[in-house]
């Protein structure tokens, strides 16, 4: 008699970082153009093989008055990185994905993500531990926070809070001149007027 038992799964961690989002089509004026950078990790845990191992990506954009809006969406296969990773035992690594974006009500790229891709054993991730997004143990690879644009650019405001001569000190020459101008106009109505 022969047993019957389910196939064997190894144990394997699989980790995306979001680097950034490049050439992604707004619907509405958009507050800081169309490039962003998120510097964010998650992590899931992954019973292999898998029949149909797939990663889905979507792109939404952050309204402050109204809802959030769906900008794209993709689907990455995970079957060849997986398939890879058992045929080697250890982890296997993509870099610099770029994954085009696409939305059923507007025509082509709606925009493209570059991530990182690491599907390693769990044995090692034990080893390596990361935290989900920013969080500790922020590290393989460190992850900085995202350089954002304050409220003030999407107005076209060039003005930091922080540091009110800042304005000045980027825009001495228009300051210097729009004075003069000041000066003159101000000179010249009173002596017309005397």
């Amino acid at each position: 008699m022969v047993p019957i038992e389910p196939p064997t799964t190894d144990m394997f961690e699989l980790r995306v970082i979001v680097w950034d989002a490049i050439d992604v089509q707004a619907r509405d004026e958009s507050f800081f153009g169309g490039d962003a950078e998120f510097f964010w990790r998650m992590v899931w845990p992954m019973a292999l093989p898998e029949k149909s191992p797939r990663l889905f990506i979507q792109l939404w954009d952050a309204d402050i008055l109204s809802s959030n809006d769906a900008i794209g969406e993709a689907q990455l296969t995970l079957k060849t990185i997986c398939e890879l990773a058992l045929r080697r035992g250890g982890g296997v690594k993509r870099e610099n994905v770029l994954v085009q974006t696409t939305h059923p009500n507007y025509m082509g790229n709606q925009g493209t993500v570059r991530l990182t891709i690491e599907l390693i054993p769990r044995y090692e991730a034990i080893q390596r531990p990361v935290g989900q997004g920013r969080d500790p143990p922020n590290q393989h690879p460190f992850l900085p926070n995202p350089v954002r644009p304050s409220f003030f650019d999407g107005l076209g405001i060039d003005f930091n809070l922080f540091n009110p001569f800042f304005f000045f000190k980027k825009y001495a020459m228009c300051c210097g001149v729009c004075c003069v101008v000041l000066v003159v106009v101000v000179v010249i109505v009173l002596l017309n007027s005397m």
